[in-house]
């Protein structure tokens, strides 16, 4: 039970933080695209000296390109889904720690916003 929390505490750490999952799931179907698309030269060209075992070729072609497709479009689909989340998160492009603008010289010449979520707005009415 210990190091199923762990794995759920490793889960949340990599999922929670980043999306380069999604992108290794991104390159890992491009590369197994590519990788059929070259067996599949590899099988027209042996077609063409005929050495072949009848449907072999082709099938394993096929398998591997359309996993590769499948993969290809799940980590598009999931740097959609990536890029939303960081949005989501709305964190800062920076923080700063301290200015050298004295703050009693500013005055504001708008209504500040209001910077309540919206579950808290929700909540308050």
């Amino acid at each position: 039970m210990k190091y199923l929390n762990w794995l759920n505490l490793a889960s949340n750490g990599i999922t929670s933080f980043s999306i380069k999952p999604l992108r290794f799931a991104l390159a890992v179907g491009l590369f197994f695209a590519l990788l059929a698309f070259g067996y599949g030269v590899y099988a027209i060209s042996i077609v063409f000296l005929g050495m072949t075992v009848p449907g072999w070729a082709w099938l394993i072609a096929s398998i591997v390109f359309l996993s590769g497709i499948q993969l290809l479009v799940l980590g598009v689909i999931g740097e959609y889904i990536g890029k939303m989340y960081m949005e989501l998160k709305q964190r800062p492009a920076y923080l700063i720690a301290k200015t050298n603008i004295d703050k009693s010289t500013i005055h504001p010449t708008t209504e500040p916003t209001s910077t309540l979520s919206l579950e808290r707005r929700a909540a308050m009415t």
